[in-house]
């Protein structure tokens, strides 16, 4: 049975001769951690969504387009993926990457504080 298996997937594959077997050992619990991460990752970002640009990063924002307001994850991610490939040399990028990290530290320790005194 598992020849027969092995011989679709090669089929499948090509000649490319990419070895493609599937009952890993690994694949079992990376499905399964990275199906709990998703499921539980909305849930754990709709309080914070959405939040604006710190005050330092608007005309960076503006003139990078990224929006004024972050309303989800997604813009998020590109946010973080624009700023980090800005080069620091450029004195708006250094302040508003100082101004992120300072507003990263204060939802951190807001959230501690929740965690701490439960209402």
């Amino acid at each position: 049975m598992w020849l027969d298996q092995s011989v679709f997937i090669w089929s499948i594959v090509g000649t490319f001769r990419a070895p493609a077997r599937w009952p890993c050992t690994m694949a079992k619990p990376v499905v399964i951690s990275l199906l709990a991460v998703l499921a539980t990752g909305p849930a754990v970002a709709k309080d914070l969504y959405p939040i604006s640009v710190p005050g330092e990063c608007y005309e960076l924002a503006q003139r990078e387009g990224v929006p004024a307001v972050i309303s989800n994850r997604y813009e998020a991610a590109k946010a973080k993926v624009k700023l980090a490939r800005l080069r620091d040399t450029d004195p708006m990028v250094h302040e508003c990457r100082q101004a992120v990290n300072r507003a990263r530290q204060s939802i951190i320790q807001a959230s501690e504080w929740l965690d701490t005194h439960p209402q």
